[in-house]
């Protein structure tokens, strides 16, 4: 080959370049694409969704699933009754054992605060709703990769706003070797093959990461990828197994082929360790980068000939730093709670309907994407004493955190995130469910109502309370379920609370005087729309009611995540707050759920009388202390109370809130004799409020009671005497149902009237409350 004229060299390598760079001009044919997109290194599915959510319910790879609670449906399956025998049970009369079908199905649930796809520009959608201030502080996606050199924007988010403002830490931070390095691993996870273990514990082996697309580009220069109106995309698709396939530029392979002469010729680039010599990876890195080098007299010497292609490393910088697949959770039941307020059930069973599997998949976008980078941003905090990559945890104090099997939900963080798709029709749960009646309770139930009417008009003419014996029940099922969610509580311990997480590096200490006495544990929040399958269940099956884990039941159901509101809260407001200005940027909070330091608990007592009106000062203010004195014989007395201290700390918050003060004064005088902890004990309920992690906490007890009192409970159901009935029926009730029959709640409900209300306002008028909600001014 030396023998050929120069000339028929040049040529020959000529048109071997320019056939070369053409083969990039035309975008090779795509196929169609599929519903799931399998983990094929030699598949190109396009469109693809989004650069950072390239497949939705398409994930890749083996996943550590982490199992936390979910919601309680509570569904009316009957109403059983019998007659009355003239004792306090009587015996059902009826078919036994009763059978019912229920299907539920679950849509319409976003994971937050991890990363955003559906709101920004995508191949679906051709606008960003979201600005890029949104986007970096509110996801932690978007924060970790910033806005730079995605597939969707071309080099229109690569001006110098973005650069300064956008970028995010990791590309500020981590030395760009580092990076590289982290892209070549990206690039080989779209090959590498690992073991899948399958839901029927079969094993398959499969891509970790899908072949998804790069960059798309015209002559070697970015353009955008996508019209986002569903088109394919526009120019020639760069893939992660582009840069695996084939050498950086056939000139260089004739130079190193023909004449010997070294020149790296990978399209990845070369890395430090990889080279004896600085100088030669320096080399190596301008040839990668286009150049045409040599070593003189121990001097490299590079030059820009412009017939090597540099495209390959131009358009390095858009290869994800993180595997950006979908990972899969579960969803399922685990048991059917089969009950009966006014009944003995005797024995239940429930057995899945084939056709409705409980335990169908979730897939979850940017949980391992953020745990990638999460990881890969820690290197740039490690200081050099612990450069093997773990903080002296004897620096750190440990969190405050409640047990995530507690399921309590106080405080919670939410935005819009990404769907969590699923697969159909798989999506419904179904259960038949089997129990037996026994005995049911009679009982002489009390109505206030007209019991004389004028025969004429029909007016009533005479009101009082009218007696009759009632001998039902309504059946209930209640079916919790359980959630898997991958990665998340490592994202949570990447990120926040782990001993050499990025938060902890910047607030290396915790407690008192510190800027966060303790990090909270708050979990994220979305919507969930559970609704019955009314064609596969039962005729009569009502689903009524949807429990978060802490218990309370709502019509509004919400889907919790654990940890995310914490990821939120402390990684991406604080680590800014913290690298801002002083003054600029949001306070770190230390939560709701977090009370390390004894003071946390206890009122404000500093609380002026000018911040009380003045009708809940003097004589009232002096009967309450008077009566909260009084409360108990075993415990009385000011020294066992807060009453006094904690007066006007509670009408002042009460009225702030918009609840009648003396309506808030009476349930914390009825519930806990004014946070009387001596009579209580350490289980004491300020102010009613069933959650072991704030007992004997005055202040989350109060703010959780004030939440409640602005809801109209059991607004618009029939069977209760007022519409404060229904209320306090509802906050006592252990089922947290709407139930006029639950006979505990209704004495309740007059126990509270009758005894406490009364002898701290004396608003009863009729029998009944002065006051139609919690939330009526009107009385006292």
């Amino acid at each position: 080959m030396k023998t050929l004229p120069k000339l028929l060299v040049f040529l020959i390598v000529l048109f071997l370049f320019i056939i070369y760079h053409l083969s990039f001009i035309i975008a090779a044919d795509a196929i169609p694409q599929p519903g799931k997109i399998p983990c094929d290194p030699n598949l190109k599915a396009d469109p693809e969704y989004n650069s950072l959510r390239p497949y939705q319910a398409s994930p890749c790879g083996d996943i550590p699933l982490s199992l936390f609670c979910g919601n309680t449906l509570i569904l009316f399956l009957d109403n059983v009754k019998t007659i009355y025998c003239g004792q306090e049970w009587c015996p059902y009369i009826g078919p036994n054992p009763i059978t019912k079908k229920v299907v539920v199905d679950l849509k319409d649930v976003e994971l937050p605060i991890l990363g955003n796809t559906e709101l920004v520009k995508n191949s679906q959608n051709s606008e960003d709703k979201l600005d890029d201030a949104t986007k970096v502080n509110e996801y932690v996606s978007w924060y970790l990769n910033g806005v730079v050199n995605r597939a969707e924007y071309s080099e229109g988010k690569n001006t110098d706003t973005e650069l300064v403002n956008f970028s995010g830490p990791i590309n500020k931070l981590l030395p760009g070797v580092i990076q590289e390095a982290q892209r070549i691993e990206t690039i080989k996870s779209a090959t590498e093959q690992e073991v899948t273990t399958e839901d029927d514990g079969t094993q398959t082996e499969q891509a970790q990461n899908h072949n998804q697309i790069v960059v798309c580009e015209r002559l070697g220069k970015p353009v955008e990828c996508y019209d986002g109106n569903g088109s394919k995309s526009n120019g020639a698709e760069l893939r992660l197994n582009d840069w695996n396939e084939g050498n950086l530029s056939t000139i260089n392979w004739v130079l190193n082929n023909w004449f010997g002469t070294e020149k790296w010729n990978s399209k990845i680039p070369p890395l430090p360790w990889q080279f004896e010599k600085e100088i030669y990876y320096q080399k190596a890195y301008n040839e990668w980068r286009g150049k045409t080098c040599a070593i003189v007299f121990d001097k490299l010497v590079c030059v820009e000939l412009g017939i090597v292609p540099n495209k390959w490393a131009d358009l390095y910088p858009y290869i994800p730093l993180a595997n950006t697949v979908d990972k899969k959770g579960k969803k399922w039941k685990t048991a059917v709670h089969v009950t009966a307020p006014k009944a003995k059930i005797l024995d239940s069973r429930y057995d899945d309907i084939p056709s409705f599997p409980p335990n169908f998949p979730l897939y979850f976008a940017h949980t391992k994407e953020d745990f990638q980078l999460a990881e890969l941003l820690k290197k740039t905090y490690i200081p050099q004493e612990h450069a093997s990559g773990s903080a002296d945890s004897n620096t750190l104090k440990d969190f405050e955190t409640t047990d995530p099997g507690q399921c309590q939900v106080v405080d919670v963080r939410s935005n819009p995130g990404d769907d969590v798709t699923f697969d159909n029709p798989e999506s419904n749960m179904g259960a038949s469910i089997e129990y037996t009646v026994g005995d049911i309770k009679c009982e002489l139930t009390k109505k206030y109502g007209c019991i004389e009417e004028d025969p004429n008009t029909g007016e009533c003419l005479v009101q009082g309370w009218i007696e009759d014996w009632k001998c039902e029940s309504d059946v209930y099922a209640e079916i919790p379920l359980e959630l898997q969610y991958p990665y998340i509580d490592k994202v949570w311990e990447s990120t926040t609370v782990g001993a050499d997480s990025i938060f902890r590096r910047i607030f290396p200490k915790t407690g008192k005087d510190a800027p966060v006495s303790c990090i909270a544990d708050i979990p994220g929040e979305s919507k969930a729309n559970y609704s019955l399958d009314e064609g596969n269940s039962s005729p009569g099956v009502e689903l009524l009611k949807v429990k978060d884990p802490g218990g309370n039941a709502s019509d509004n159901p919400k889907l919790y995540f654990p940890h995310l509101g914490t990821v939120y809260e402390y990684f991406l407001k604080g680590i800014q707050t913290a690298l801002r200005p002083k003054g600029y940027g949001e306070p770190i909070t230390n939560g709701t759920e977090c009370t390390p330091l004894e003071e946390e608990k206890k009122c404000d007592v500093n609380v002026p009388d000018s911040a009380v009106d003045s009708k809940y000062l003097g004589s009232f203010k002096s009967n309450f202390i008077d009566l909260a004195n009084k409360w108990t014989s075993d415990c009385s007395g000011p020294e066992n109370n807060l009453a006094e201290e904690c007066y006007n700390y509670v009408a002042s918050e009460s009225k702030k809130a918009g609840v009648n003060p003396a309506f808030a004064l009476t349930i914390w005088l009825n519930e806990s004799g004014a946070s009387n902890y001596c009579h209580g004990g350490e289980t004491t309920q300020d102010f009613g409020i069933n959650l072991s992690n704030i007992y004997q906490n005055i202040v989350e007890q109060l703010k959780a009671f004030l939440n409640m009192a602005k809801m109209k409970l059991c607004e618009g159901v029939d069977g209760f005497v007022e519409p404060m009935h229904g209320w306090l029926s509802r906050f006592q009730s252990s089922a947290g149902v709407c139930d006029p029959s639950d006979q505990t709640a209704t004495d309740y409900y007059y126990e509270v009237m009758g005894t406490t209300w009364t002898y701290l306002t004396n608003c009863v008028k009729n029998g009944l409350f002065g006051i139609t909600w919690p939330t009526d001014m009107s009385c006292p």
